[in-house]
Formats: C-alpha cells, sequence, structure tokens
C-alpha cells in the first residue's frame, strides 16, 4: 500500500484509502496465505458494500501497476537467512570447517533471528534497509 501510494504522482482523495487497504490485504493474501481472503468477504464484510467488484479489480490491477507485479520484497529475516547460509558455503569450501563452527553460526543466526523478530515490529528501524539490518543482528550474534 505505501509503494502504491508512493507512485502516485497526483493526491488521492480520502475516500479512497479504505479501498486501497483492504485491496492491498487481498493482494497480499493471495501472495501469502494458504487460504486467500476471496472477494466477496472483502467487499460484503470488510468494507460493507460500500465497493463494487469492479472497483475492487481496478484498484488491485492500478496497485500491482504500481509496484511493477512486485508484491514482496526482502526482510530482514530473509536477508539473515541468506547471509549465514552464504558464510557456512563460503568456510566450507574455503576450509575444513569443524563441526564447531558449524554450530557456532548456528548459534549467531538463533540470536540475530530472535533479535531480528523484535526489531521487525519497531516502526524506527523501517528506515534502514533490510540488508543493513540483518548485518548488524549477525555481528551483534558473533
Amino acid at each position: 500500500m505505501d509503494r502504491y501510494y508512493d507512485n502516485q504522482t497526483v493526491s488521492l482523495p480520502a475516500k479512497d484509502l479504505q479501498l486501497t487497504a483492504v485491496t492491498a490485504l487481498f493482494v497480499a493474501s493471495k501472495n501469502l496465505e494458504v487460504d486467500p481472503l476471496d472477494l466477496r468477504t472483502c467487499i460484503k464484510t470488510l468494507c460493507f458494500n460500500k465497493y463494487s467488484k469492479s472497483q475492487f479489480l481496478e484498484k488491485e490491477s492500478g496497485i500491482r501497476e504500481a509496484t511493477q507485479y512486485e508484491n514482496e520484497a526482502p526482510s530482514s529475516l530473509d536477508f539473515i537467512m541468506i547471509l549465514i547460509r552464504l558464510l557456512k558455503c563460503r568456510l566450507q569450501t574455503q576450509i575444513d570447517c569443524l563441526e564447531s563452527t558449524v554450530d557456532f553460526l548456528l548459534e549467531v543466526q538463533t540470536i540475530a533471528y530472535d533479535i531480528c523478530k523484535s526489531c521487525i515490529i519497531d516502526c524506527q528501524m523501517l528506515r534502514y534497509k533490510p540488508s543493513i539490518v540483518a548485518m548488524a543482528l549477525i555481528f551483534i550474534g558473533f
């Protein structure tokens, strides 16, 4: 939803906010949930029949175009997992990695992951790139 509004060249009316929010939830649900929201639920339950099916579909199209059909962005958790895996692969191919080293990296990953779950809910952390947050948390884990 934020990326949709960031890409708008004109100011949208406040009455558009509910339709945009519920449509963004609908799009995210289709991409992330095993049992996603259906359009009828969005129209009847979440918006109390304030918007039509065609308005939802038009808004969905607008959101997808504004975000260039990229619905997900990597989080700090994703970067932590990737960076630790890369570090493990690098260590195993460059040197004969001891079992204790692998165990240590697993502990670092666990510490970084646990702290990251707390950081994600802090809106002050949103100003930093997820990759930078991940690297900082991995260094804290060391």
